[in-house]
């Protein structure tokens, strides 16, 4: 996959050493929800940081945003943050919502069930 922005991109690393590359934060976390990766086999998932692409962190250890001003690759509007104060920063600039990783999920999965319905939220 080509990464588009970096300061949206993840990764996910098997328990093997397979990568499997994301240049959006909602493509991950579909692919956690569908679990094509069995728990068992991750070895760890990992986003960008917003403000600084270069630099890593563990989806658990990291704070999200997810706002319509923020211009993601595949339109989710997610970027992840190493701190609360960061995000709360960009949120104070950009609106939208602070969130956790267990939360993008969840809303990920919402969002499956809603089309599997034939109906988007809004």
């Amino acid at each position: 996959m080509t990464i588009v922005d970096p300061a949206f991109a993840a990764q996910l690393v098997t328990t093997t050493g397979r990568v499997h590359v994301f240049d959006d934060l909602a493509g991950l976390a579909a692919v956690v929800l569908d679990g094509q990766v069995a728990p068992e086999n991750v070895h760890g998932i990992w986003a960008n940081l917003y403000l600084t692409p270069e630099q890593r962190i563990e989806v658990a250890e990291a704070v999200f945003l997810r706002s319509a001003g923020l211009r993601s690759p595949m339109s989710s509007g997610l970027a992840a943050f190493g701190s609360l104060a960061q995000a709360d920063s960009v949120r104070t600039e950009l609106g939208g919502e602070v969130m956790a990783w267990d939360a993008i999920v969840q809303q990920a999965g919402e969002r499956a069930d809603s089309i599997r319905q034939g109906s988007l939220p809004s």
